[in-house]
């Protein structure tokens, strides 16, 4: 199973992904879809207040959000953990 933390430390993922993601084809998907997630005015159901079904509805729309961030995070790689050695140069190796 791939997770996104196998994935983003992946070069060859992440590179062929934000490539994947210049593309035209994509960047109309993604706002499509992002216009998909915006606001809209809608009656709440019968027995249903307004402010739990806007509570609900900003919920889902800040899910939907999250989850098309997390997708274009995908073509983005994990920065290089700095090593001892990078923060402290002069640092004596232990033996």
């Amino acid at each position: 199973m791939t997770t996104i933390e196998t994935f983003r430390s992946s070069e060859v993922l992440t590179t062929s992904f934000a490539d994947l993601l210049k593309r035209p084809e994509m960047l109309a998907a993604l706002e499509a879809l992002r216009d998909l997630g915006a606001p809209r005015e809608t009656a709440p159901p019968n027995g249903v207040g307004f402010t739990e079904w806007n509570s609900h509805q900003n919920t889902r729309r800040e899910g939907f959000h999250h989850a098309l961030d997390a997708l274009v995070a995908l073509g983005t790689a994990l920065p290089r953990r700095k090593a001892d050695s990078d923060l402290m140069p002069n640092l004596e190796p232990e033996d």
